[in-house]
């Protein structure tokens, strides 16, 4: 986002950017969606000629996000990690996958992604969302899920998940929005680190 910004609208680089990278820090991995580029393609600014932008899949380094020595260094190894879904619609039931920005999120926060290894926002049934998470966030947007709404499908049964309505924004906006996200998601999860 920072060349962005700077090289191809040579606007400087916004205070929120500089604060996001502060807070959130490197991932290390390549491809960060956190850096916004939400694990796909960002525009290479610096080696595309005038008439055209090259796209190229690019590390943290290169989208904004600078080490300061105090950020995590990256993610734990799956097995240490909770296992959390996050569900993004319903009827039919929808979780986000692998390879985009809130499954990046979740991985900086040290939790793993129950369906990182699928596509980007794959139907699942609940069967699936109860074997595969330790925990199920439900946040209020694209779907609005709410206390009355979501939370009691994974409540009882043969395989009980807890599971967290929470603010949208927080885990599926990128832009100004990350710069008090990583506090607020950090308080909601703690209970299941």
């Amino acid at each position: 986002m920072r060349r962005l910004f700077v090289a191809a609208l040579g606007v400087g680089e916004p205070g929120w950017l500089v604060e996001a990278a502060r807070v959130w820090g490197p991932s290390g991995d390549t491809g960060s969606a956190v850096a916004g580029d939400a694990g796909a393609e960002s525009a290479d600014v610096e080696s595309a000629g005038s008439e055209s932008v090259g796209v190229e899949s690019t590390g943290p380094e290169s989208v904004g996000v600078e080490p300061t020595g105090s950020e995590p260094t990256g993610p734990q190894p799956t097995a240490s990690r909770p296992t959390v879904a996050i569900a993004i619609w319903r009827d039919p039931w929808m979780v986000v996958g692998g390879r985009t920005y809130t499954s990046d999120v979740l991985e900086r926060l040290g939790f793993a992604n129950a369906f990182g290894g699928a596509d980007r926002y794959p139907h699942v049934d609940v069967a699936a969302i109860r074997a595969a998470a330790d925990l199920v966030l439900l946040p209020d947007e694209p779907y609005a899920f709410g206390p009355d709404d979501g939370p009691e499908v994974f409540r009882g049964g043969e395989h009980p998940v807890p599971s967290v309505c929470l603010d949208g924004r927080s885990i599926t906006w990128y832009g100004p929005a990350m710069v008090g996200a990583r506090r607020y998601l950090e308080e909601i999860l703690a209970p299941w680190r």
